[in-house]
């Protein structure tokens, strides 16, 4: 999609029919189980790890700037 914003609710839709009804995802839960979800071949699971991993990074370093 050309709109960004299109783009990203149209991906959220996707997630919450596709993974979120039929995968518990929690803090445990695995990149690999959610891109058997979304792409059964598995294409860029290493870039997704890699980006999942910054970004809880990132997520952390905000509460722990919040926090102190």
């Amino acid at each position: 999609a050309s709109d960004t914003k299109i783009a990203v609710l149209s991906a959220l839709w996707y997630f919450d029919k596709v993974v979120m009804s039929s995968v518990s995802v929690n803090e445990n839960t695995t990149v690999e189980v959610v891109t058997k979800k979304i792409n059964k071949k598995s294409a860029g699971l290493a870039d997704r790890i890699n980006k999942t991993q910054k970004a809880k990074s990132e997520i952390a370093n905000c509460i722990e700037f919040r926090v102190n």
